[in-house]
């Protein structure tokens, strides 16, 4: 019976970090550490494996992503009233002091990739701090970007071309096909972007970036379109592009099926056709084959 309880009782403390830091899902909130997927691809388009460096470079952006997501809650909590997980702790009597504290510890996991990663460039370290500085004042106050509408709604897309970038410079210098991949990295998360405004708008406490759901619709047809342009002028360059063509079509053709209804199941679908995430799989694969 004890033994039974302690299990338990780890289980639950396993959850409530994986909750507290956004690791996994909780109510409407998806998780913060999707975006470590960019910092993947990275590793795959040099088709280089140098173990430590990546070792300690995902540790690192995996401190940081948790870091941003737990203070990104905080403050939501504290401006807004928003409720999620952090939210319910600190109402059960979990000081602020306490939840702030939790918050920076993530960031002791950035010191190693300081002093023993040896970078082959300035670039990745330069991305890094950089992301890391845009993300938290994305968040803190007294900037607090997310609740600008344009410059809120630009800093998650360009944010996940910089991981994308920062992962791949950590073992090689960007050829121009790698900065084009990252532009079309730009746009894909643009387009995931306004997913996340739509569903802004069932919540009364999240800001409105785009108050008009027809307007929102709109953007997230012309996207795909957009994406689907671009790629193609960039297969003059690299004619693995194509791909790109590809899912934007396929991205263009679902969206009409996107509702305020089933926005929270598919944003939190990764397999959904909105979503194509299999191009991004197909660019690892030629990376890694030093194909690309």
């Amino acid at each position: 019976m004890e033994t039974k309880l302690k299990q338990n009782y780890q289980s639950t403390i396993v959850k409530e970090f994986l909750y507290f830091y956004r690791v996994i899902n909780w109510g409407n909130k998806v998780s913060g550490v999707r975006p470590i997927g960019y910092t993947f691809l990275g590793y795959f388009m040099t088709g280089v494996f140098k173990p430590l460096p990546i070792f300690l470079n995902t540790i690192a952006i995996f401190g940081a992503l948790i870091f941003w997501y737990s203070i990104n809650d905080y403050f939501d909590w504290r401006i807004q009233k928003e409720r999620n997980f952090l939210a319910t702790k600190i109402e059960k009597g979990l000081s602020e002091k306490r939840v702030l504290l939790y918050c920076f510890l993530p960031l002791l996991f950035l010191f190693p990739l300081i002093f023993l990663i040896d970078y082959n460039n300035g670039y990745s370290p330069i991305l890094f701090f950089t992301i890391l500085l845009f993300t938290s004042f994305y968040s803190s106050p007294p900037l607090r970007f997310k609740q600008k509408k344009i410059v809120g709604a630009m800093i998650p897309p360009l944010g996940a071309s910089i991981l994308f970038l920062q992962a791949y410079c950590l073992l090689r210098n960007p050829s121009l096909s790698i900065i084009l991949l990252a532009t079309l990295i730009l746009i894909f998360q643009s387009y995931l972007e306004t997913l996340h405004i739509m569903e802004d708008l069932l919540y009364k406490e999240e800001v409105k970036k785009i108050k008009d759901p027809q307007k929102i619709s709109l953007l997230l047809r012309n996207l795909p379109l957009l994406s689907f342009g671009v790629s193609l002028g960039f297969c003059f360059v690299n004619r693995w592009f194509l791909i790109t063509s590809f899912f934007s079509l396929i991205r263009f053709a679902v969206t009409r099926k996107v509702s305020l209804e089933n926005i929270h199941r598919i944003r939190t679908n990764l397999l959904s056709p909105v979503w194509s995430l299999y191009e991004f799989g197909i660019y690892g694969f030629l990376g890694i084959l030093h194909l690309f």
